[in-house]
């Protein structure tokens, strides 16, 4: 990762594509075989979700781009450690940039979401090392990066065997002000590397600032992410985070709150190529910050 800086925006993914761009023009009937592999890679298996709410009906697919998006503090993060967690449970290498913690905050993450207890034993936090060993790399910065180092360090992590990408977050990548060419110029250049390498990468990024006190009340939807539209257009999927937070400070207050509303909504907004979108309901595990999809709040360790 530390090779000269190259022009993200030439980079060599478009020669990669090469094969991919056809300008034929063929009779409809020519499509069939099309149709039937498309058929095959809609009954590919993907990266089921950690919640069993959502199987059978979205999946992190390869050779996708996934954008997540959520208004600043509405757990984001957290919710893509439990994908981690789960992707690392069915056999999948992941890799993670999370350019806004540190190694040690986002391996404390993984520990408070995986054990379920808040609080792990020394014992139960060797052995879960060595169950994570091999199965996942970091990218050791907790600053800005510029565009090319962050698309080097995508393919890098493609060479390590990685088969999930998470790069937390857009706004982290060197894209300054409004400069929304280069936004959308990076959005697709990510996208073709998750094409080119058949990975499924999962993009974070923040929402606009809600309008209003009650703003952040109104779950957000795909055109609420911050910069271009292009963001939302570009992605094969849209993802949205929302924390229920007049319920949490409720609860926090020792107030007794209807749980007939959820701690939180997870909402495919987009699903190229998928049939299903909608929103789920989770609930905040007790003992751990991670979510569950039941009101009773189970989560299941990983050991």
């Amino acid at each position: 990762l530390m090779n000269a800086p190259i022009d993200w925006r030439s980079i060599d993914v478009a020669q990669r594509l090469a094969e991919l761009a056809h300008t034929d023009i063929v009779d409809a009937s020519d499509c069939m075989n099309d149709y039937f592999e498309l058929l095959e890679r809609e009954e590919e298996h993907g990266i089921r979700m950690p919640w069993g709410k959502l199987d059978g009906l979205f999946e992190l697919k390869p050779s996708t781009l996934s954008l997540m998006i959520g208004y600043s503090g509405h757990f984001k993060s957290t919710i893509s450690a439990q994908i981690i967690l789960s992707a690392i449970e069915q056999g999948k290498k992941v890799g993670l940039a999370s350019l806004e913690l540190t190694k040690g905050q986002i391996y404390q993450q993984l520990v408070d979401i995986a054990s379920t207890t808040g609080n792990p034993s020394r014992e139960w936090v060797l052995k879960f090392n060595d169950w994570i060993r091999g199965r996942m790399v970091v990218y050791d910065r907790t600053d800005a990066i510029a565009p090319e180092d962050a698309t080097s360090m995508m393919f890098a992590m493609h060479d390590q065997g990685c088969d999930l990408i998470v790069l937390d977050a857009l706004m982290m990548c060197g894209l300054e002000g409004e400069d929304y060419g280069a936004e959308k110029d990076f959005s697709q250049t990510v996208q073709a590397i998750a094409k080119v390498t058949n990975r499924a990468v999962l993009l974070l990024h923040h929402c606009r600032k809600p309008n209003g006190v009650r703003g952040q009340m109104t779950v957000p939807d795909k055109y609420d992410a911050m910069g271009s539209s292009n963001l939302a257009n570009i992605a094969n999927n849209v993802l949205v985070c929302w924390h229920n937070k007049d319920k949490a400070h409720e609860a926090n207050q020792g107030n007794e709150v209807d749980d007939a509303e959820p701690d939180f909504i997870f909402k495919i907004d987009k699903h190229r190529g998928g049939r299903f979108e909608g929103q789920v309901g989770l609930y905040q595990h007790k003992q751990s910050r991670g979510f569950c999809g039941d009101r009773q709040r189970n989560l299941r360790p990983v050991l």
